[in-house]
């Protein structure tokens, strides 16, 4: 159904986090030999009816997901681990520019991504934080 919205558009696409590099490999996490950092190449923000959906589009595969929530103001932390390869990045904050996600911060710490996204209520709602291949994606409005 997300998916169903991406296609017909209906999203909001956000800048890549600094620091991104081309990948031009057949595995996707070497180029020229040299380890690809982990890095966020865009952001989409889709919705459908009550549902609701955030897709990190990644640099390559990451070697795990792990989220939390956290209260007054509602945010999904999620934390993104990759190789300790490329330099840090400061946090860079984007409007979420939606109902629900009103702002989203990213970051990177020894080949950590950062991800942060601020909810406008004071709880979380429902959601899951899937990783599928280069992707992660929050799904909101879900059961």
């Amino acid at each position: 159904m997300l998916i169903a919205a991406t296609l017909a558009g209906c999203t909001r696409k956000h800048a890549p986090l600094s620091g991104g590099l081309g990948d031009n490999s057949k595995d996707g996490n070497l180029l020229g030999g040299v380890m690809i950092p982990l890095v966020v190449r865009s952001v989409d923000i889709s919705a459908a009816g009550e549902q609701r959906g955030v897709f990190f589009k990644l640099s390559r595969v990451p070697t795990g997901v792990m989220s939390s929530t956290d209260s007054n103001p509602a945010r999904v932390l999620i934390e993104v681990d990759g190789p300790s390869t490329g330099e840090d990045l400061p946090v860079e904050t984007y409007p979420g520019a939606d109902q629900l996600v009103t702002q989203i911060e990213m970051s990177r710490t020894n080949g950590r991504l950062h991800l942060v996204l601020e909810l406008s209520t004071d709880e979380p709602p429902p959601h899951h934080v899937t990783q599928m291949a280069d992707y992660v994606v929050v799904s909101f409005g879900t059961r």
